[in-house]
């Protein structure tokens, strides 16, 4: 599965920097699993995906954005979303609430980017496109250390040099 093929099942085009991100291989988070953290996440450091060291950030990989833009447009699921709605996931947090491209809202070639609760008819507006995102969630990570995962004041450093 490919960008462009995504973009021709659901007739919509994903936000250039996005397109080009993906060209850059930072799009490329490999198959979640129980073994991913200890085993797909090592390779990952030296060149980081997008936002890899975010809290609460789990990129979504393109088969898995084929598959939730599928669940967010059934009629069936259990959010109910209004087909008007044209919210195209790209990450999830742990919780499983969707970071989401709101093509609704698209203004002179900025697509915002969205937080999409599963557990509320709710939506927060993130950002106006998804560099203003990346740069809201850089200065995020900037503040918070990862204590869940008990790593070092180097090895926080060095994560956060690598993503930049």
């Amino acid at each position: 599965m490919t960008l462009q093929d995504i973009e021709i099942k659901y007739k919509f085009q994903f936000p250039n920097l996005y397109k080009q991100l993906d060209i850059d291989g930072m799009l490329n988070v490999g198959e979640y699993g129980p073994k991913w953290y200890a085993e797909v996440y090592p390779t990952l450091k030296e060149n980081p995906t997008l936002l890899l060291h975010s809290y609460d950030f789990e990129l979504l990989n393109l088969k898995s954005v084929d598959e939730e833009i599928g669940d967010l447009t059934d009629p069936d699921d259990y959010r109910q979303i209004d087909k008007k709605f044209n919210f195209i996931p790209f990450a999830k947090s742990g919780g499983g609430d969707h970071y989401c491209f709101f093509l609704n809202e698209e203004n002179e070639g900025n697509v915002p980017v969205v937080y999409v609760w599963h557990d509320a008819n709710e939506v927060s507006y993130l950002a106006k496109n998804l560099s203003d995102f990346i740069f809201r969630m850089l200065l995020t990570d900037m503040s918070n250390q990862d204590i869940y995962n008990e790593i070092s004041d180097e090895e926080f450093r060095n994560d956060i040099e690598a993503v930049f």
